[in-house]
Order: structure tokens, then sequence, then C-alpha cells
């Protein structure tokens, strides 16, 4: 029988979200966490193919399917119709808190906020730095997204250079560095060639990211793997 006095949570996010095979942005332990905790947890996730909802371990999965109208995704702006089903089904929730992650939702925890919502809103990218989009694009979107983290109650920021760079726009911005899950952590069972460590990222290489942090905690890491070595893979950013 579904427990009625438990608050309840909705996450709201973009891209396929299948625990934990498929696992952005950390969800999955969110939710285990928020779950244990004794919260009530619905996930939204936006993504490609068709509605349909889904109980898994620490919660429920809603699906709604996505897809840009104009040809090319613009954050925020890339599916109106989209937008205007997910903050229904987010109004119809009626959760206790709201945590939105990136761009593409921000629009609806905005409307959330206005309406009186406890809403969070999760900076885990820096999506109006992406090379796709003109320069001109990409500084009024950053601006946008400023002025609509206005209406959240807090701001959550992976790193502390994405803080810095919208500090002026919301004056809450916790840093919360996002640490792999548990099953990341072993690694004695793969095979090498030869018997030093590799410690490799994938990704997009600029501060943004986090790299400065990675290259500090090579420190800590040393002291107790001996001699490990950092392979970064990917294209150098200045942002």
């Amino acid at each position: 029988m579904k427990d009625v006095s438990k608050k309840k949570v909705c996450i709201i996010m973009q891209g396929n979200f299948s625990p934990p095979t498929y696992n952005p942005h950390l969800i999955y332990e969110k939710a285990k966490i928020l779950s244990k905790s004794g919260y009530e947890i619905i996930v939204i996730s936006t993504q490609k193919g068709s509605f349909s909802e889904e109980i898994f371990k620490y919660g429920k999965i809603i699906r709604i399917p996505t897809g840009g109208v104009y040809g090319i995704a613009v954050p925020i702006f890339d599916n109106p119709l989209q937008t205007l089903i997910l903050l229904s089904r987010a109004i119809r929730i009626n959760a206790e808190i709201y945590h939105v992650h990136g761009l593409a939702n921000i629009l609806v925890g905005a409307f959330l906020g206005v309406i009186g919502k406890k809403v969070l809103y999760d900076i885990s990218d820096d999506h109006p730095s992406h090379n796709y989009l003109p320069k001109i694009i990409q500084t009024l979107i950053r601006y946008l997204e400023g002025l609509l983290t206005k209406f959240y109650n807090v701001v959550i920021s992976s790193t502390e250079y994405l803080k810095k760079d919208r500090i002026k726009f919301h004056s809450k911005i916790e840093v919360i560095p996002y640490c792999p899950p548990p099953y990341f952590h072993s690694i004695n069972d793969v095979k090498q060639k030869n018997k030093r460590k590799r410690i490799i990222y994938v990704g997009q290489i600029s501060k943004n990211k986090g790299i400065d942090k990675i290259l500090e905690s090579l420190e800590i890491v040393s002291r107790k793997i001996k001699n490990p070595k950092l392979l970064l893979v990917g294209k150098i950013s200045n942002k």
C-alpha cells in the first residue's frame, strides 16, 4: 500500500535514464539516498522514444519524448510543446521539492518557482558554451539562464568555476562536486599489460569540467597507488 505520508521529491532531467545501465548525473545514487531518507522519488526524464512509466528500485520514472522542433536542439527553447507537457506533469505530481537538471528544463523549474514551489537548479554542465552555437547565442542563453535562476530557491554547481561564472545572478549557489558511484572504484579485476595504474578522463578538457580538481586529486591518489598515470582524452577548451 502506498505511504501517502511520504514527502515527494521530483527530479526533472534530460537524457536516457534506465538505471543502473544509463545513469546520467548520478540520478540513481541521488534517488537512493533520498529514498532511504524517507522521500518518495519521481524522476521525469525527457528522452527519445514514447511516453512511458516504470517503477525502479528507489522510485518511479516518467518518460516524456523529446526532440528539437526547429531542426537543431537549442537549450531552453528547443521544444515548447514538451515544455508545456513537462510542466503540466510536474504540477500534477505536487512534490515537496523539485530538483531540475540542466538548461533544457530550466524554464519548467522557473514556472514552478513562480507558483510557489520549492525548486533547486543543478548546473551539471556549461551548456551555453557548446561550440555548435554562435557566440552571440551563447551569450544570450547564458544571460537568460541567469535571469531564470532567480525564480529558484537554491542553485547547485558541480565546480567552483561554474559558480564564479553565475554568482552575479543568484546569491545562493552551493558547490557539490560529482563523485563516481562505488562500482567505479574497483579496478583490480581489470587485466592490464603493466602494473602502472591509469586514470583516464574522456570528455571536454576545461575548467568547467573540474579538470583542476582531477589534477589536485592525484596527490591524494599517489598516497595509495604508486606512480599513477593520468590520461586526458578530449578537446581542449578555454572555458
